[in-house]
């Protein structure tokens, strides 16, 4: 999928694997089970068995990624603009005639270039990126009535923006969620055998984008510490919001650029062990190397005046299919997610990490950095903590799917939601009873005019 959906994953196996291999791995202390459980683990001749739990460690970390650093919150700014824009430009006739001819067209063509390259996908030299960014910052900072912030380069002739190791966001991102999977592992209540860990090295470690996972673990010792260094790199401050106008400049922010003085600089000093590592690497460590740290930059945003993060412009209308274009209220429910999850870090660097998750009591209570809405294989499961303060918020997780879905099939002329079509994956069958029928329906609408009553019918039949 082009963009993802804040406050909600899409997981590529089976729920009931996932049970089936936490079994395996999680029956521990003094229960019966114990022993069975520590012989299964020692004649254990692959990770097969293993692999679906290690896969939702990975996908769970990935929604960590994004929805506490500033590199998420950077994407969604922007992700959200393309999206808006494109249904806006495709059913909404008011947004066409406000707007001049070909404008939205040409401004989603420049924010979705600037996504790309902010992941790493494109080819550009230092000249080339600044001017798409700072284009594209016009439009996201309009679209969310938050002040431009300008792109900058302390190389601005480089032949290209990526640093000289030409690792990505998407590497950097990856290796992230390759670590979790380690340090999950690791946390198995009896050692692995040495040939299991030696399956994982080799499984994880070739391939496409793999480059930054095994320079961390064979630079970096402890995997807590590659995974902390992973999470600083995705905090270069290069998110809009109120009373924050200061230059970005791309060798501060990107994951890439930040990842290597991190690196140097860990190996090249002794690194705290447990909580001492959290803070060092999110305080100490930046600035030792000249980089904004994410916890001052964390208290900046926290501290910033007005509308933290601004609200994104919303289409004047009461009709029930325009009011799906826009689905304030996930809006502002995933608005929330973002500024709670953020201000958490000023007391709790990391807190998405294994090891790092004592949360503060509030993001707690909105179900901390559970997803809303997970949806697997053969089931889709909502997050309970959620779903019993707002159900409503649940139908707009799915309803947010299907919006940026269709923005998928939009841009890329495909549309492919086999993932959602399982019946026991409809919208009736996740929550039951006849909630926003109406609403469903005008949704159902919608989305037929793009790829068909069946595909549309499938997802939202009640």
């Amino acid at each position: 999928m082009l963009f993802p959906v804040p406050g909600l994953t899409i997981f590529p196996g089976d729920f009931a694997a996932v049970q089936v291999a936490r079994e395996k791995f999680l029956e521990l202390g003094d229960s019966p089970v114990t022993e069975p459980f520590r012989a299964n683990i020692a004649e254990c001749t692959t990770l097969s068995p293993l692999d679906p739990l290690l896969a939702r460690a990975h996908e769970r970390c990935h929604y960590g990624q994004m929805m506490s650093t500033f590199f998420g919150l950077t994407m969604w700014q922007a992700e959200t603009c393309v999206v808006d824009l494109t249904l806006w430009q495709s059913f909404d006739r008011e947004a066409r005639d406000w707007a001049p001819q070909g404008q939205i067209r040409d401004a989603v063509s420049v924010v979705r270039l600037f996504c790309e390259a902010m992941r790493g996908q494109v080819d550009l030299t230092m000249e080339k990126f600044l001017f798409v960014a700072n284009r594209a910052n016009a439009h996201i900072a309009a679209h969310w009535g938050l002040p431009e912030r300008t792109w900058r380069s302390r190389r601005p002739h480089r032949d290209s923006y990526l640093p000289s190791d030409r690792h990505t966001a998407d590497e950097v991102v990856e290796a992230g969620a390759r670590l979790a999977e380690l340090t999950y592992l690791g946390s198995a209540p009896v050692p692995l055998p040495p040939h299991l860990l030696q399956e994982w090295f080799d499984s994880r470690l070739h391939g496409e984008y793999s480059r930054v996972s095994e320079l961390l673990i064979t630079a970096v010792a402890d995997v807590g510490t590659a995974a902390l260094l992973v999470d600083e790199a995705l905090m270069g401050p290069s998110f809009l919001a109120s009373g924050i106008t200061d230059d970005i400049f791309v060798e501060d922010v990107l994951p890439g650029w930040r990842l290597q003085p991190l690196i140097h600089q860990a190996r090249a000093n002794f690194v705290p062990a447990g909580e001492g590592a959290v803070h060092y690497c999110a305080d100490t460590l930046p600035k030792q190397v000249g980089l904004p740290g994410s916890r001052k930059e964390v208290n900046r945003l926290v501290a910033s005046e007005g509308d933290l993060l601004g609200a994104a412009t919303l289409s004047a209308t009461d009709d029930e299919v325009l009011d799906f274009l826009d689905n304030r209220r996930y809006r502002a429910f995933s608005l929330n997610r973002y500024r709670l999850g953020l201000a958490s870090r000023s007391t709790n660097p990391a807190p998405y990490l294994p090891g790092s998750r004592e949360q503060a009591e509030e993001l707690l209570s909105i179900g901390g950095f559970d997803p809303v809405l997970e949806i697997y294989q053969d089931a889709a499961l909502w997050n309970d903590v959620v779903a019993t303060k707002d159900e409503g918020i649940v139908i707009s997780a799915y309803v947010e799917l299907v919006r940026t879905s269709t923005v998928n099939a939009v841009l890329d002329n495909t549309f492919d939601l086999r993932v959602l079509r399982a019946p026991e994956k409809s919208l009736a069958n996740i929550l039951g009873g006849d909630l926003s029928v109406r609403r469903a329906l005008a949704a159902t609408a919608l989305v037929s005019a793009l790829v068909g009553e069946d595909d549309a019918t499938m997802l939202f039949v009640f």
